[in-house]
């Protein structure tokens, strides 16, 4: 067989909110890790989406990172980095399991020859997962967790290098200010995500223009550019993300998580014997407000683009190696965000870079 499936933790109880390490075991070259993160719901009342439980997973080599994002994030990067959406089931019901699942690619998609996490490359690789089961689901009671890793099996490869993904900045927007960050330039650039999640407001609200410069202007990436067209461009090269919810909807507004982030929409039937009718609108910054007419249990299909509110500054052909952003030789990287009007002041935007590291 070339390649096989292996279980690198188990499935087991994290009530309590704590950051797990866990050695990575495996000697064959990884493709993806998965991590399986299944809430069990205590109530009704929806505290966020699940993946605000993950609140950071890192892959270390001893004292050295090697991978560093939150949930959110790190389903952001599968998603621009292989063009497929999340794997979710949303049941915020009592007594059921909020299903969510977030995957580190090593390369550009599964099983890339080229790129893959070598774990004979390092002494002592190891996954650490920090999570807290109350900051998302239905007020969860308890919470299990599981990783999986796919690997390369009889199929001999010899990766170049892998892809190393890290929350480079973050910080609380000011309305209509600047911020400037200085970028690393020690690996090459496949991705530069922007933006991060923000309850009911849509990333163009958040940051207005991005820039990205080299040597303090003496090249220009990407002049100033409106976030907005820079989402045009993603709704044409990405699919839609479709989450599969199950919602207890009241007569007055609720307040339904999703993942989509950018031009939200719903659609929503009964789930079970109840019949009613159920309404949907402002699906925006990973939020969708419903109204039913009677308060029951609904089935909802709720999509959109951009995970979480991260928009991607386009920087190359994310399929293409040779292609990847080179900033080796520059003194200087700049990003210069411009806050909107309305950015949501009490929740970070982030910076997440994802880069080549050869080996």
């Amino acid at each position: 067989m070339n390649y096989r499936l292996a279980t690198v933790l188990a499935q087991e109880d994290v009530s309590t909110a704590a950051t797990k390490t866990i050695d990575i075991g495996v000697n064959s070259p990884i493709s993806r890790l998965s991590i399986v993160y299944r809430p069990t719901n205590s109530n009704q009342t929806i505290i966020g989406h699940p993946a605000l439980c993950l609140t950071k997973v890192e892959v270390v080599d001893g004292s050295e990172v090697l991978f560093s994002a939150d949930g959110m994030a790190l389903r952001a990067a599968a998603y621009y980095g292989t063009r497929d959406e999340p794997v979710d089931i949303l049941d915020y019901n009592i007594s059921s399991e909020c299903y969510f699942e977030a995957q580190i690619y090593f390369g550009r998609k599964l099983y890339d020859p080229e790129l893959a996490l070598d774990p004979m490359k390092f002494k002592n690789l190891q996954l650490k997962i920090s999570q807290n089961k109350a900051l998302g689901a239905s007020t969860p009671s308890s919470a299990n967790l599981a990783v999986f890793a796919n690997l390369f099996d009889e199929k001999v490869v010899a990766p170049r290098g892998f892809l190393m993904t890290k929350e480079m900045y973050s910080y609380l927007p000011v309305a209509s200010a600047h911020e400037y960050i200085d970028l690393p330039t020690d690996y090459p650039y496949r991705m530069i995500l922007v933006v991060g999640p923000s309850h009911g407001i849509m990333p163009m609200w958040r940051i207005d223009k991005m820039k990205l410069s080299e040597d303090f202007d003496k090249k220009i990436p990407l002049p100033t550019t409106d976030t907005l067209q820079l989402l045009q461009g993603i709704v044409q090269m990405y699919p839609r993300i479709m989450d599969h919810i199950i919602a207890q909807v009241a007569t007055t507004e609720t307040n339904i998580p999703m993942t989509a982030g950018y031009e939200g929409f719903a659609v929503g039937s009964p789930y079970g014997d109840t019949h009613g009718v159920v309404a949907f609108g402002n699906g925006a910054g990973g939020n969708i407000h419903a109204y039913a007419e009677s308060a029951s249990t609904y089935w909802i299909h709720a999509g959109g683009w951009c995970p979480h509110g991260y928009v991607q500054i386009p920087l190359c052909d994310v399929d293409d190696i040779e292609d990847f952003y080179d900033v080796s030789a520059l003194k200087n990287l700049r990003l210069d965000l411009t806050a909107g009007t309305t950015p949501g002041t009490s929740d970070a935007v982030k910076v997440i870079g994802q880069q080549l590291r050869m080996y």
